[in-house]
């Protein structure tokens, strides 16, 4: 059987790590296929069956991705050297192009952010295009995002679409929870994610600040991150601390987004956030920013929820301040968002990725 590794050093929360776990799903009972997740965090995934193999088989934590990456790609090496391999990069993918050259393996490489994150100049423009001429195949998640691609590197992607299991967030969303944050006749709010720069809390925050006085609000930010303090010391500045609470990540977030009348994305950037999907499926209001990749699409450019410019805390306060939850308006985008979530789902994903899987086999 043909050896598929899906190659992610660093194991985090987020989008990109539900990813790898619906793709490992995809193999369950193949025939054709043996998966091997080479990651050096000791996670442990629930499928049906662990039809995968888990490499290298880390029991001490390691602090600092630099160490994470060397080990993953010394066993990279190590396996790939071994023949009859195709490599799945989601992470570190320069290292993954280099193990690929060295051992004339193909690889996918999978592209999680737009390219406006990290080509800051030419020169590392024209590095990332030399490297991703050497893959076999660029997936990306969003038809912006391969667009994006085409602009940035003049290369051609391929499309694999994030997936949504609507009926497995409805199961976790009836999860028990001890939470009276909410209140009734009030704006509940949330958000999710990791808080960095990229995810900007700070305009979600800014955008409360200034509509404070017009509406009754309580919102909660569920994430971990470098951007914390920051974010705390400005609610404290600006006496929110009633107003706003962060809290830590939550590895079930549904029943939190369950009891919240919308949900709010304020990114600087993403490729096409899972976050987005899964609100969707609980038919809650969607406010996002318009980032070059992902949330244009997947809110169909407005029709499926509400859209502001990136940064812009002035206009998200706006839409804060007209929302009617009741409205027909806002019936019609909740329902448009949801029928558009039912489209991504996993046999879509499935097909997707056996085809390219198809293609670079011939």
């Amino acid at each position: 059987m043909k050896k598929i590794i899906f190659y992610n050093p660093s194991f985090e929360t987020g989008g990109v790590e539900k990813n790898i776990i619906s793709f490992l799903g995809h193999f369950e009972n193949s025939l054709k296929y043996t998966p091997i997740l080479i990651s050096a965090d000791n996670i442990k995934i629930k499928l049906k069956k662990k039809n995968y193999i888990s490499i290298p088989n880390v029991k001490i934590k390691l602090k600092f991705r630099f160490f994470k990456y060397i080990l993953s790609f010394f066993y990279l090496i190590k396996i790939c050297l071994q023949g009859n391999c195709i490599i799945l990069s989601f992470q570190n993918n320069i290292l993954a192009l280099i193990a690929s050259i060295i051992t004339n393996t193909k690889i996918i490489v999978r592209l999680n952010t737009s390219p406006e994150k990290y080509v800051k100049s030419k020169i590392i423009k024209i590095i990332f295009k030399l490297f991703y001429k050497k893959s076999d195949a660029i997936l990306v998640n969003d038809e912006d995002f391969k667009k994006s691609i085409k602009l940035y590197f003049n290369l051609n992607a391929k499309i694999v679409h994030n997936c949504v299991n609507i009926k497995k967030i409805n199961q976790y969303k009836r999860s028990k929870i001890k939470f009276n944050f909410f209140k009734k006749n009030y704006l509940n709010i949330i958000s999710v994610g990791r808080l960095t720069s990229q995810k900007d809390h700070i305009i979600l925050i800014k955008a409360i600040n200034n509509s404070k006085k017009k509406n009754k609000f309580r919102v909660l930010i569920l994430g971990s991150g470098d951007q914390k303090n920051n974010l705390v010391n400005y609610i404290k500045q600006n006496n929110l601390e009633k107003i706003i609470k962060i809290s830590k990540y939550q590895k079930n977030p549904y029943k939190y987004i369950n009891q919240s009348n919308l949900f709010v994305l304020p990114s600087r950037y993403e490729g096409s956030p899972n976050i987005l999907l899964e609100t969707a499926a609980l038919k809650k209001l969607i406010i996002s920013s318009n980032c070059r990749t992902g949330p244009r699409k997947l809110l169909s450019n407005g029709k499926g929820g509400y859209l502001f410019k990136v940064g812009d805390y002035k206009k998200l306060s706006k839409i804060l301040d007209n929302v009617r939850l009741k409205s027909k308006l806002v019936n019609k985008k909740i329902d448009y968002s949801f029928n558009s979530a039912k489209k991504y789902n996993v046999s879509r994903q499935k097909n997707e990725l056996l085809r390219v899987l198809k293609k670079i086999e011939n």
